[in-house]
């Protein structure tokens, strides 16, 4: 599946960087594009990074999830 915008479709979506922002980008391009099946990746060259990125997306998504919002 994919998500159209204009004559765009998009299958997957890179966002580079880990950082401070890269989860919070991550997050806002999956709640977009994941309901119409497109695939976001997160990538960094540090697996620390990453493994906080993922730990601070879960934090995230578990605390909307318990307000209602996904």
């Amino acid at each position: 599946m994919s998500y159209k915008y204009k004559t765009l479709e998009i299958s997957q979506l890179g966002i580079i960087g880990a950082g401070h922002i890269g989860p919070d980008i991550a997050l806002h391009f999956a709640r977009t594009l994941a309901p119409a099946g497109a695939q976001v990746i997160l990538v960094d060259i540090a697996q620390e990074a990453l493994t906080q990125a993922q730990e601070k997306l879960e934090r995230k998504t578990d605390r909307m999830a318990s307000k209602g919002q996904i």
